[in-house]
């Protein structure tokens, strides 16, 4: 068990605060025995009702429990978090000669013991455990995706030569251990001799003690286990798979260069996306490109995970058709609701602004950093989510962006002082927004309702045919009852204006601060 893990206690001083674990979100340590009889090590991160299942497999470099820097925000975002310690690294029990296809044997019986719990379920693998996600997702093709920061195919002499601790001596070192392996194959050899383990991080002190430490980059391997990596046998090739695929690289990596990555990813037949995570090293513990890499995960996770269910028709609306028709002359809600946010934001005194259905991020520009430190968007649609990232690169990591389903995940939320809420509530029910704000428990609730003048609630515009499914998830609000279910958890309406629309429309706020 990790008691007194001094070389993991001293990566969190280097994480985003953001980022570290606390008492709330300490995995669970259990141990699994597997056919082989090896007892693997894992750290779980198990939320109530979890979205989906995310293994996590760690390289030569690393350990199950050194991977809590991806593990507790994916956990946050209501994700089952799997970080298994591979035989040979971290806190496992093993017997017998440890090889490369010992590790693809075992990652893939806990995948399948995790795929057939009934939950979808991704892999996704850091450094060398990139190609292992691959190899593992080829025994299990119930999978959902496979997320990597790097993927490696090491029948490439050249990647084996650039990734080496001594690129001129890789031609005479493989035919040698061709041929030791052979008579001594539990012969062990620390992994920093064979890989460039000083670039694992971009922190020189942190590099020496990870490389000092026996669990992770100080670890020591066999012969065997050596010369099976560097021959991997892939059960299918690259453009033969068709499991989704997304490539989550370090900008400033200088151990795996993306072009070595590139060599294996451009022949995926599959559907696939390649994301730089600007500023990070191979170990991503930078600030910038960490938020990258839990973003684009989770964007894609979501994406994936809901593929086979019915779903919420907003995640099939593009942004482009809700905005055209927003937009639009006959409607011109987008437009009215941008004044209404910039005066919401204005209207009080608070530095953490939730907003829910944030769509686009119309309205963002009205945030002025001096004042607001913290902004959660909330949305169904991770494209939309997408959108706000690439509108207002100016708020960098001041914009937090959650992907969730609030009748499903309203838990996962934290705590702001002002919740903004415009034309959302009439697609989560009163009920559901009631636990929405209980859970947040902001000082102050900003939300504008539409009241109708006709019969459809969707305007009549060119895009109107887009929105024709919502009904099965639209409820009917009005002032009253909206008030009414404000004052049942200890809400008291503040103000009330109206706004007219050229349709006829109304759009109503409704402003509340908690007693």
């Amino acid at each position: 068990m990790y008691t007194d893990y001094s070389v993991w206690e001293a990566v969190q001083q280097r994480l985003p605060p953001a980022y570290r674990p606390d008492h709330t979100t300490m995995p669970e340590e259990i141990y699994i025995s597997l056919s082989d009889g090896n007892r693997i090590h894992l750290d779980v991160y198990s939320p109530q009702n979890a979205k989906a299942t995310i293994i996590l497999l760690h390289g030569v470099g690393g350990n199950g429990r050194l991977l809590s820097f991806l593990a507790v925000p994916l956990y946050r975002c209501g994700y089952e978090v799997i970080c298994p310690d591979l035989p040979l690294y971290g806190c496992s029990e093993y017997s017998g000669t440890v090889t490369y296809p010992t590790w693809v044997k075992d990652a893939s019986e806990m995948t399948g013991y995790y795929v057939q719990r009934g939950k979808p379920t991704f892999l996704f693998g850091l450094s060398a455990g990139g190609m292992l996600a691959y190899q593992v997702a080829c025994k299990n093709p119930a999978v959902r995706g496979v997320l990597a920061t790097c993927i490696l195919d090491q029948r490439v002499r050249e990647i084996t030569e650039k990734t080496s601790a001594h690129p001129y001596l890789v031609k005479l070192a493989l035919p040698a251990v061709s041929y030791i392996r052979k008579w001594l194959p539990d012969l062990k050899i620390p992994m920093k001799w064979v890989a460039n383990m000083k670039a694992i991080v971009n922190h020189k002190d942190l590099a020496r003690l990870l490389m000092a430490d026996k669990k992770s980059a100080g670890a020591s391997i066999s012969l065997a286990f050596l010369y099976t990596m560097l021959h991997p046998e892939l059960d299918i090739e690259p453009a033969e798979f068709f499991t989704p695929f997304i490539l989550l690289h370090p900008e400033q990596d200088r151990w795996t260069d993306v072009s070595l990555s590139r060599v294996f990813y451009d022949k995926l037949g599959s559907e696939k996306e390649l994301h730089m995570l600007k500023g990070a090293g191979h170990f991503p513990i930078e600030e910038e490109g960490l938020h990258l890499l839990v973003r684009n995960s989770i964007s894609f996770i979501e994406r994936h995970r809901r593929e086979a269910e019915p779903g919420n028709p907003w995640e099939k609306i593009k942004l482009t058709d809700y905005e055209n028709h927003m937009k639009s002359d006959s409607v011109r809600q987008l437009q009215v609701l941008n004044a209404m946010m910039k005066e919401q934001f204005a209207q009080y005194p608070v530095k953490s602004i939730m907003i829910l259905g944030i769509a686009g991020g119309n309205g963002l520009e009205h945030i002025d950093p001096e004042i607001i430190n913290h902004v959660i968007g909330v949305d169904i649609n991770s494209d939309y989510l997408d959108a706000c990232v690439s509108r207002y690169p100016q708020l960098g990591s001041l914009l937090e962006l959650l992907c969730f389903d609030l009748t499903e995940d309203y838990t996962l939320l934290p705590h702001a002082n002002l919740v903004v809420a415009n034309l959302f509530i009439e697609y989560i029910g009163c009920a559901c927004f009631q636990q929405v704000i209980n859970q947040v428990k902001p000082h102050y609730v900003s939300c504008v309702i539409q009241t109708d003048t006709e019969d459809a609630f969707v305007s009549a515009s060119p895009y109107s045919r887009v929105f024709n499914d919502l009904g099965r998830v639209h409820h009917q609000i009005s002032a009253k009852s909206l008030i009414q279910a404000m004052e049942e958890i200890h809400y008291h309406n503040v103000s009330q204006a109206e706004v007219l629309l050229p349709n006829g429309k109304k759009l109503v706020r409704l402003d509340f601060r908690r007693l």
